[in-house]
């Protein structure tokens, strides 16, 4: 909501970034389970491509570090669709109710407590109820990307095996 509320002054590339912001929406989500995989590879990846030992981990073989790289891939994913509906959200709010509030002397954050947020209740109804549905749809990218999760050993997928 805040990268909404914060992009939504007047921008003079305002139209290209919102076709920048809509690309991870139109990739599907296994091809971006697939680069994500390729990219956080432990031998293969970007950090021994670029020399730097700190990215060059088995973040999705480590049961500690999986849940942070799913939630990062999928906030990469799908973040800039609710910060464009955000940014609508905000656009469609009166500047005459943040001149009053400036004349009254209130500041930035009261202005977005006591009228940015208020206007926006069917926004974030709107967005909360796509978090939602949209939850539902993510298990092809944990499988792609986790390969079942960090406790199966990878190309296995029953637990019979040894």
């Amino acid at each position: 909501m805040l990268l909404g509320v914060f992009t939504s002054a007047s921008q003079k590339y305002r139209a290209a970034l919102a076709v920048l912001y809509f690309v991870p929406l139109l990739l599907s989500s296994a091809a971006v389970a697939i680069a994500y995989k390729a990219l956080l590879d432990p031998n293969f990846g970007l950090g021994p491509g670029l020399g730097l030992p700190f990215l060059a981990q088995d973040w999705l073989g480590n049961s500690d570090l999986v849940l942070f790289v799913v939630v990062f891939v999928i906030a990469w994913q799908f973040v800039p669709f609710h910060t464009l509906i955000y940014q609508g959200g905000v656009r469609q709010i009166p500047a005459s109710l943040y001149e009053a509030a400036q004349i009254d002397g209130a500041g930035r954050v009261q202005q977005f407590f006591a009228i940015t947020l208020p206007q926006l209740k069917y926004t974030i109804i709107t967005s909360s109820t796509l978090m939602v549905v949209g939850s539902l749809a993510y298990f092809d990218l944990v499988f792609v990307l986790t390969g079942g999760g960090p406790a199966i050993p990878r190309g296995c997928y029953r637990c019979t095996c040894t």
